[in-house]
């Protein structure tokens, strides 16, 4: 994934603002929010949102000078946010869905509220950098230490003793600092683990239940 961080630092100064809204429209087309932003705002919807990632970007300076490098799927997640809040709004007027059963859901039921993705960019970020690159026995391992780090749960690995297992974490944990595009705070390395659990231990049979 390229580095953007010179195009955000640029948009900030007021330059880049063509590649960003191309980067909108993309987010807005690959969501399927496209049609929503365009009911509730109109066809400069882009232009808005546009204002609104501006200000999200300028109140995350700080954070983002830290950062020794910044990926599109941080921008795309930061964008997605946007969206999400440009919709929520205050408008009496909220997006509505209707479920399969033909009820109706308003958009917050449908995507979730802002405070559920205040932390996604980052632990997205994390979680793309390390999927589908490690090897099973090492997803066995990293599946072991999260469970063991934030459940106090152990989880049983067949054919790998208490040795070997240290060891291989230890190896592990080299390999993850490479794979990391950046240093994540304790909350944000706690979302990766929840993502990771839930998306790649839980699927290989292991659960977060301390066994009888």
């Amino acid at each position: 994934m390229a580095d953007i961080k010179g195009k955000v630092f640029a948009f900030l100064e007021g330059k880049e603002k063509e590649y960003f809204k191309e980067l909108i429209k993309k987010e807005a087309t690959k969501s399927g929010l496209e049609v929503f932003l365009r009911k509730k705002i109109g066809d400069d919807y882009v232009d808005e949102i546009l204002s609104v990632l501006y200000l999200k970007l300028y109140l995350l300076k700080e954070e983002l000078e830290t950062r020794p490098r910044i990926n599109h799927s941080y921008i795309s997640r930061v964008i997605y946010t946007c969206m999400v809040d440009t919709l929520n709004g205050n408008s009496e007027e909220k997006v509505v869905f209707r479920d399969e059963e033909g009820e109706v859901r308003d958009f917050e039921e449908v995507f979730g509220e802002e405070e559920d993705y205040e932390l996604s960019p980052a632990s997205e970020e994390l979680f793309g950098a390390v999927s589908n690159k490690l090897k099973d026995k090492d997803i066995d391992v990293l599946c072991y230490y999260l469970y063991k780090e934030l459940y106090s749960v152990e989880i049983k690995l067949e054919g790998m003793n208490k040795t070997t297992l240290y060891k291989r974490w230890e190896r592990l944990k080299k390999k993850l600092a490479k794979l990391f595009p950046f240093k994540p705070t304790e909350e944000e390395f706690r979302e990766f683990a929840e993502k990771y659990l839930s998306e790649v231990c839980e699927k290989r049979g292991y659960k977060r239940k301390e066994e009888n």
